[in-house]
C-alpha cells in the first residue's frame, strides 16, 4: 500500500528529474508516453507493473531506487561484498564425467553475512564444460544463477571432456570474482603411490590435521577420500606433490596438513 500511495504522489517535476534513467525503470515506455496520467491521478494497473520494474532484483522497484537515490541497476546498492568459493574447488575426476560436486559461491556483506539471492554468474575457462543438472547432455560456456538459501550460488556440474586443469570464474556485476580450480586426469594417471602411517586428527576447532609417510614422486596425485553410508567413496580433497599447499620432499618423507570445516587448507 505504502508503494502504491508513493507513486501516486509523483508530480510531472520528478518525473522529469528521473526521465534521463526510464529506460531502467519504464521498459515499455509507458510512462513517459503519457506523462499526464501521473500527478495526483490514479494510476492505470497496466502501468503500475511498468512504474515498479524491478531492474536488478533486489525487490525494490527501480523508481523508488531513484527516489531514494540509490541505483536501480545495482542488486547491492553500493554496499562493499565479497564473493567466495563454498564448495567444488580442487576436484579431480576422469574425462567426460561429472565431477561429483557442483561449484558453490557464497555471496557475503561486509559484516561476513551471506547474502541471499545475490545474482552470480558462473563461465567455463577454455570451452563449455558447464551444465546446470548432473547428466545434462547440454554444456554451456556460461551459465547464470542466483544463490539459494545460505549457501551461496548453486551453479552448476562440470565436466571436460580431455586430461588438464581447468578453471571456472564465478563473478558479480560489479567484476568481483572467485576462481575455482578442477582437475580431469585419466584413471590410470589417478593416485598410485602407497600412503603409510595414514592419521586423522580432529583439532576441536573445525579443523582436522591429516599426517601420513608418502615416497610420491613430484607430480603425483594425492586423493583424500570419505565413505558414503552407501559404501562408496567420495573424494573431498585433491592436489599433488609439489603444489603449492602441498610442497615436495624427495625421499621417504612425513606429509601433514591441516583442513578447514570447507576442506581449505589451513596449514601444512
Amino acid at each position: 500500500m505504502c508503494a502504491q500511495l508513493l507513486l501516486l504522489r509523483i508530480t510531472k517535476q520528478t518525473l522529469q528529474e528521473v526521465s534521463a534513467h526510464a529506460a531502467f525503470y519504464d521498459p515499455d515506455g509507458v510512462i513517459t508516453s503519457t506523462a499526464d496520467l501521473l500527478g495526483e491521478q490514479s494510476l492505470d494497473p497496466a502501468l503500475q507493473d511498468s512504474v515498479m520494474w524491478d531492474y536488478d532484483g533486489d525487490g525494490v522497484d527501480n523508481l523508488t531506487e531513484y527516489l531514494r537515490g540509490t541505483d536501480p541497476t545495482d542488486f547491492f546498492n553500493g554496499e562493499t561484498v565479497t564473493i567466495r568459493a563454498y564448495k567444488g574447488d580442487g576436484q579431480v575426476d576422469e574425462p567426460n564425467v561429472f565431477l561429483l560436486r557442483r561449484l558453490y559461491a557464497s555471496v557475503h556483506d561486509s559484516e561476513g553475512a551471506e547474502i541471499v539471492n545475490a545474482p552470480v554468474r558462473i563461465r567455463s575457462v577454455g570451452g563449455p564444460y558447464l551444465s546446470r543438472f548432473r547428466n545434462a547432455s547440454d554444456l554451456h560456456s556460461t551459465v547464470y544463477d542466483r544463490t539459494v538459501a545460505t549457501f551461496g550460488a548453486s551453479t552448476a556440474y562440470f565436466t571436460p571432456a580431455t586430461d588438464g586443469s581447468y578453471s571456472a570464474i564465478a563473478d558479480l556485476p560489479d567484476g568481483t570474482s572467485v576462481t575455482f580450480s578442477v582437475f580431469v586426469v585419466s584413471e590410470e594417471d589417478k593416485q598410485k603411490e602407497p600412503i603409510r602411517n595414514f592419521e586423522v586428527t580432529d583439532n576441536g576447532d573445525n579443523t582436522t590435521t591429516y599426517t601420513w609417510t608418502s615416497d610420491a614422486d613430484s607430480g603425483d596425485w594425492l586423493r583424500l577420500q570419505e565413505k558414503n553410508e552407501n559404501g562408496t567413496w567420495s573424494t573431498f580433497f585433491n592436489t599433488t606433490y609439489g603444489s603449492s599447499v602441498l610442497p615436495y620432499r624427495a625421499g621417504q618423507t612425513d606429509y601433514s596438513l591441516t583442513l578447514d570445516e570447507n576442506n581449505q587448507v589451513v596449514s601444512q
